[in-house]
């Protein structure tokens, strides 16, 4: 298309500049030194159950007799779901600083090699945006390393973003694959996250802060970015098109915005 293709061009062509002003840093506390034994624990030490975390908030607490849950039994199950979210956050610092450790002696024979699985572990236990950064450390320490990030594992990855509603951190890795090699390989994960960033544009949360300079721009580098992954144009496909349409309205029906308003409403109007 002839104005999205220019434009996506030039944000991929600034994109490193960008990328070295907004890089994203790993904030939690949870590189901190760890004692011998704490960093040569087995990776399957570690490896949690499906629902190991997640039933014991999802129900209230109800009384024996059925009915309304009773004081003391809901400081109960305050107090069980702090213990839990607790283990989660050990669980993962414990877990994240032992995949670190093997990454950087991966030259050294004395320390057990990284499980190809290790990635796809840590992000059973992430459950907070902090620690979704803090993995993305873990990614480039991966690819420095010269192993490859496996396609499920990327896919795990930026279904974590989508969920956590971080757009903006699939954006910064997918647009960087040469320094966290996380590939998109369908365009059923590159409309989850044009999703996410319409659920962003729309929303009051003022804290969330796009890739870009704009949620419109978000949206336009991710249609840049399917070509490059080899999915096609993104907005050829209709509800990834009704998407960014209505991410285009969302950012003003002036200048630009309305440009890619009409001329993606065209597209629609000439494929129905």
């Amino acid at each position: 298309m002839s104005l999205l293709r220019p434009f996506t061009r030039s944000i991929r062509s600034n994109l490193s500049q960008r990328s070295s002003i907004r890089s994203l840093h790993a904030s939690s506390p949870v590189f901190k030194k760890k004692s011998k034994s704490a960093v040569e624990h087995d990776e399957d030490e570690f490896i949690p159950e499906d629902d190991l975390f997640g039933s014991v908030t999802s129900e209230p607490a109800h009384s024996s007799k059925g009915g309304a849950s009773s004081p003391s039994a809901i400081a109960a199950a305050a107090k069980k779901a702090e213990s839990i979210n607790q283990m989660r956050e050990q669980l993962f610092d414990d877990y994240r600083s032992t995949v670190i450790y093997r990454l950087e002696g991966i030259k050294d024979k004395r320390r057990p090699d990284p499980r190809l699985g290790s990635i796809d572990l840590l992000l059973r236990v992430v459950d907070s945006q902090t620690q979704l950064e803090a993995v993305t450390d873990v990614l480039q320490k991966w690819r420095n390393a010269k192993m490859t990030i496996p396609k499920q594992t990327g896919e795990n990855f930026l279904g974590r973003c989508t969920s956590l509603k971080r757009p903006d951190v699939a954006l910064k890795v997918l647009s960087e694959r040469s320094k966290y090699g996380v590939d998109l390989t369908s365009l059923s994960t590159a409309r989850s996250i044009l999703r996410a960033i319409h659920s962003r544009a729309i929303s009051q949360d003022e804290s969330a802060k796009p890739f870009t300079d704009s949620w419109l721009n978000d949206a336009l580098l991710l249609a840049g970015l399917t070509p490059h992954y080899g999915l096609g144009e993104l907005q050829s496909d209709p509800a990834s098109r009704d998407l960014l349409i209505r991410i285009a309205k969302k950012a003003g029906e002036e200048g630009q915005a309305a440009e890619v308003v009409i001329e993606l409403q065209n597209l629609r109007t000439q494929t129905v």
